[in-house]
């Protein structure tokens, strides 16, 4: 069988979400209704009025042994996260987040993810709270090449791979969130084509190279397919342990990849969170539990490397 590029073994985490990036809607606490004008005026305890912002803007650093996402790393080992976040009274909010990946994962690109978020919350942050958003990820210069499709050669009965095409990583999300105090829960619909370029040449092609052929024979059998219409659930859970000094963080997801089983995976994490003189210093243990072990390999120069391993990270993150 002819071989494939080796980028697409290096593409496998393409197929995972998670949505790692701090979305804006799960970070800014629900606002309460005020008036939509930028700021208005509120008498003071002297009598004059005092300026009442009802706009609020958040720049925050992260730095991280590991950039994860849905449990599988995204970086290769120690990355940066820099975000900037609006949120209004009437609740509408947006996010910016620049982050650090491998070029060894992300490959042909610039090392780099952008995402931008948006949409609306409302409810009660210490009760029933709900929002409705969409997200984009971008990733600069980032592709793989590969077959959609696979034949058999008639005289000689050789599979040979055709309708070779170039599938890019950008996808585009719809969000929604329904929380009750420290319970959240977030649901995400892929709208785009692909799913992080998960299709037929990703997934197909690099099962027909790992131990048992014939399930890439069988993928290919399906026709070309993409992966529009994914779901990817999460359910995270804080727990107060000094006040707000520090939290106990409780995390289960579940990523379901339409037309393609063999992506689908449940992860868990949990993780302690303390401030200290102004930084939030995390510690968190996350292990997903994957199907398919070669969907989660990449190569590392001469050698292949799983992405799927648990995983112990420690992090900074400063707000600003």
């Amino acid at each position: 069988m002819t071989k494939l590029n080796k980028t697409l073994m290096a593409r496998i985490l393409a197929g995972l979400l998670t949505l790692g990036p701090a979305w804006a809607m799960a970070q800014v606490s629900a606002p309460t209704p005020a008036p939509a004008a930028e700021e208005h005026e509120e008498e003071g305890m002297d009598g004059p009025p005092v300026a009442i912002s009802t706009t609020a803007w958040e720049h925050r650093v992260r730095l991280a042994t590991d950039n994860l996402n849905r449990g599988i790393t995204d970086s290769l080992g120690p990355g940066i996260r820099l975000a900037t976040a609006f949120t209004h009274q009437s609740g509408l909010v947006a996010e910016l987040e620049l982050g650090s990946v491998s070029r060894k994962i992300f490959t042909n690109g610039s090392g780099v993810a952008l995402t931008l978020g948006g949409g609306w919350r409302g409810g009660n942050p210490e009760g029933w709270n709900y929002g409705i958003g969409a997200a984009y990820e971008y990733f600069p210069g980032t592709y793989f090449d590969a077959p959609l499709q696979l034949t058999f050669d008639q005289n000689t009965g050789e599979p040979q791979p055709f309708d070779f095409q170039r599938t890019k990583l950008d996808t585009g999300y719809a969000l929604f969130e329904l929380g009750y105090g420290p319970l959240r829960t977030r649901l995400l619909a892929v709208l785009t084509k692909h799913y992080r370029g998960t299709n037929s040449g990703m997934v197909c092609g690099t099962l027909s190279q790992g131990a048992d052929p014939m399930a890439g024979l069988n993928c290919y059998a399906n026709g070309p397919r993409n992966s529009r219409g994914s779901l990817l659930f999460d359910v995270d859970y804080k727990i107060p342990l000094n006040g707000n000094i520090t939290t106990l963080n409780l995390h289960a997801g579940y990523q379901h990849v339409r037309n393609f089983s063999q992506m689908n995976f449940a992860d868990i994490g949990i993780g302690v969170t303390h401030n200290w003189q102004g930084f939030e210093i995390t510690a968190e243990a996350a292990k997903p539990f994957t199907r398919n072990r070669e969907l989660f390999m990449v190569m590392d120069g001469d050698k292949v490397r799983r992405i799927d391993k648990p995983k112990f990270v420690v992090s900074v993150t400063k707000r600003f």
